[in-house]
């Protein structure tokens, strides 16, 4: 369709296929970011029927996960600040 409302108006070749181009593109990034939103909702809902299911032991596994985190932390916080530094910066 916008090639043909592009094609009507004269436009050179050249033109119309940036102008397609930069649509696409568009369309692209918008799909990315709604794929995006549709991961972040599926990690959320994991998240909420992990809980659900048996709240004591998600509790119990998080409380571990966070232990684990700490350890690894007191073991080499030079190279965990470096990772933090890194997510931030990208």
């Amino acid at each position: 369709m916008l090639e043909t409302v592009i094609a009507h108006h004269g436009r050179p070749a050249a033109f119309r296929s940036l102008t397609v181009f930069l649509v696409q593109m568009q369309h692209n990034t918008r799909i990315n970011g709604l794929i995006k939103q549709i991961n972040e909702h599926a990690r959320r809902r994991a998240f909420l029927v992990g809980f659900s299911q048996s709240p004591a032991e998600f509790i119990n596994g998080l409380i571990a996960s966070q232990v684990c985190c700490t350890d690894v932390l007191r073991a080499a916080p030079a190279r965990c600040l470096f990772l933090v530094l890194l997510k931030v910066r990208s």
